[in-house]
């Protein structure tokens, strides 16, 4: 029996509801699968963009300790050479001190020696002034005493030739007789 078009238009419509339903369903479980999606693609970008900035953070931080070792080398290396230097001065100074100190000493030496040279040559000297003054000294009184024993041995001749000269003038005998004439009376 053919259906009749009421039937037909029932039919229609319900076939109609269930495409539109249908359709709605699937564009729905469509929504659902392109939001989950989107909330993956998120998520992975968000995994992602974390974890690059994590890798980047640890290279920062790997850079900064590696700068900071370097830093700390470099500060060791310049104090090492500060030190080096420093006491490469000392030694330095300390071998100029004793250098300066050897050659004031070497010098106090040779003043020393030269004025003991000096005293002992003025010494010498002075020796040599006293003995030959001593010697001038001897001379003169041996000069004087010779003077004085001419002068006395002179003065005794003039007195000598003087009694003579009177004697004879008196008389050979005057002197005697006049002696005689004393010790008589």
């Amino acid at each position: 029996m053919k259906a009749s078009h009421a039937s037909e238009k029932r039919r229609k419509r319900a076939e109609t509801g269930r495409e539109k339903r249908r359709k709605r369903a699937e564009t729905g479980r469509e929504k659902r699968r392109k939001r989950a999606e989107t909330g993956r693609e998120k998520r992975r970008k968000r995994a992602e963009t974390g974890r690059e900035k994590r890798r980047k953070r640890a290279e920062t931080g790997r850079e900064k300790r590696r700068k900071r070792a370097e830093t700390g080398r470099e500060k060791r290396r310049k104090r090492a050479e500060t030190g080096r230097e420093k006491r490469r001065k000392r030694a330095e100074t300390g071998r100029e001190k004793r250098r300066k100190r050897a050659e004031t000493g070497r010098e106090k030496r040779r003043k020393r020696a030269e004025t003991g040279r000096e005293k002992r040559r003025k010494r010498a000297e002075t020796g040599r002034e006293k003995r030959r003054k001593r010697a001038e000294t001897g001379r003169e009184k041996r000069r004087k005493r010779a003077e004085t024993g001419r002068e006395k041995r002179r003065k005794r001749a003039e007195t000598g030739r003087e009694k003579r000269r009177k004697r004879a003038e008196t008389g050979t005998t005057g002197g005697h007789v006049r002696a005689e004439e004393n010790c008589a009376s």
